[in-house]
């Protein structure tokens, strides 16, 4: 039960305002959704973030459960949240249908006479003495696409929706004022052609949904009584009288000291969640070198090689223009400019001539003679176990001959991991770097 409270220990009940995020309504086997609450309390309809209302993919998944019952209670063109802001053109307000694969319009005239017909809903609505709203028949279910919905909720092979409506409630010429909805989702047998032979195209059931029923409030009981008044009638649940409101002015001594107990602790669980969610935070940066040991590319890789190396005491820059290095990187051993490479396979020749060209240009440029470093993530899709050689044999060679320095990317991991244990010892880790030829040498 969504949309109001304190209807007996057999319900589980969130009223709007205090209806948890990732609540799953698709566990329930009977879903009511309270939006007599919005049409009874327009400032709670104006406030409610709409992301909060249950998602659209929970909602399908239990529209088509087996044996599922939906009930909707209230103007289904209620508006809800702020006005949107306006961005060159006039953005609507989210309404509280807008979860349906389909779509009816709603006319707003007031009315007595209507017609009951489905015998079921009698208890509801000899209740009525006055509907605000009727459906005017306008039905579709072009608004979303059939094959992405279906997919989301889990009913595979469906490429088509056809909705079915049937009226509870009639107006005396003939408006429903009530529906029950039901949803076949189906796929094409044969599509029509483009030619002047035109056939509709033939469709085949596959999946009917359970039934939705919309119901209008009831005009002499307020938001939560309504549902009372289903949960008696047609669920056979007792329901305890409804306390006045006007009792609440009666509050006794004990009852202000256990409200007071509760808000302390309240805002100690507030604060324990702000801690927690801190040091989840911080355990996403912590974890944020395992990806030195499978990224690669440009932009997945190369930013993170230069952060990492930054926690590792040096001062790396990123080149002005793509092109003339991947980063130039600075220490009181030395300056390198930076290759940073990552492959399925080994680091190629190619890799190593690129910095060491790289470095000439950086000399001629600055004046500054600079260690070429290349920094390789070598098998990258591959387990670091079970990787070969980082560096192709003409690769080794070359490096070793230049005097380009190979650090690879699990080596810079577990110089990250040996900093978080409080074991890196940083000069020698960059001597051992500005001191290599061709492969670092590292514990």
């Amino acid at each position: 039960m969504i949309g109001s409270e304190g209807h007996g220990s057999d319900v589980v009940a969130y009223a709007w305002d205090r209806f948890p995020e990732n609540f799953n309504v698709a566990d329930y086997d009977v879903v009511i959704l309270n939006f007599a609450s919005f049409d009874q309390n327009p400032e709670l309809a104006a406030g409610f973030p709409p992301e909060r209302l249950p998602d659209r993919d929970s909602l399908g998944r239990l529209f088509f459960a087996e044996g599922a019952e939906l009930i909707a209670i209230g103007d289904p063109s209620t508006e809800i949240g702020p006005e949107p802001e306006r961005s060159g053109y006039i953005l609507g307000r989210r309404t509280v249908n807008d979860w349906l694969p389909f779509w009816f319009a709603v006319e707003k005239k007031s009315g007595a006479a209507f017609e009951l017909k489905d015998a079921g809903w009698e208890f509801y609505f000899s209740r009525l003495t006055r509907y605000q709203w009727f459906m005017n028949g306008e039905t579709g279910s072009g608004y979303q696409d059939p094959t992405q919905y279906f997919r989301a909720i889990g009913v595979h092979g469906a490429d088509g929706m056809v909705p079915e409506f049937k009226a509870i409630a009639e107006t005396r010429f003939g408006q429903p004022l009530a529906m029950t909805f039901r949803m076949f989702a189906t796929r094409y047998k044969t599509r029509p052609g483009l030619n002047l032979d035109y056939r509709e195209p033939e469709v085949e059931p596959i999946r009917l949904s359970s039934p939705i029923h919309w119901l209008p409030s009831l005009d002499d009981l307020g938001a939560a009584e309504v549902v009372d008044l289903i949960l008696a009638e047609r669920f056979g649940l007792s329901v305890a009288p409804r306390r006045p409101e006007w009792v609440e002015d009666f509050e006794l001594p004990l009852e202000g000291e256990i409200a007071a107990e509760i808000a302390g602790l309240l805002s100690e669980r507030e604060a324990l969640e702000d801690r927690i969610a801190a040091a989840r935070r911080r355990a996403i940066a912590a974890a944020a070198p395992r990806a030195l040991l499978y990224e690669k590319g440009k932009d997945a890789l190369e930013p993170k090689v230069r952060a990492a190396l930054g926690e590792l005491g040096a001062t790396v820059t990123e080149a002005e223009r793509e092109g003339i290095e991947d980063g130039v990187l600075s220490r009181a051993e030395g300056e390198a400019v930076l290759e940073i490479k990552g492959r399925k396979g080994s680091i190629k020749l190619e890799d190593v001539r690129q910095v060491v060209q790289w470095a000439a240009d950086a000399k001629g440029r600055d004046g500054v003679d600079y260690k070429p470093l290349v920094v390789g993530n070598a098998h990258c899709e591959t387990p670091p176990a079970e990787r070969g050689e980082a560096l192709a044999p003409n690769a080794k060679t070359y490096a070793e001959n230049s005097g380009v320095a190979f650090l690879s990317t699990l080596q810079v991991y577990e110089a990250l991991r040996r900093q978080q244990a409080g074991s890196f010892d940083a000069g020698f880790f960059w001597r051992s770097v500005f001191e290599a030829t061709g492969a670092v040498e590292l514990p």
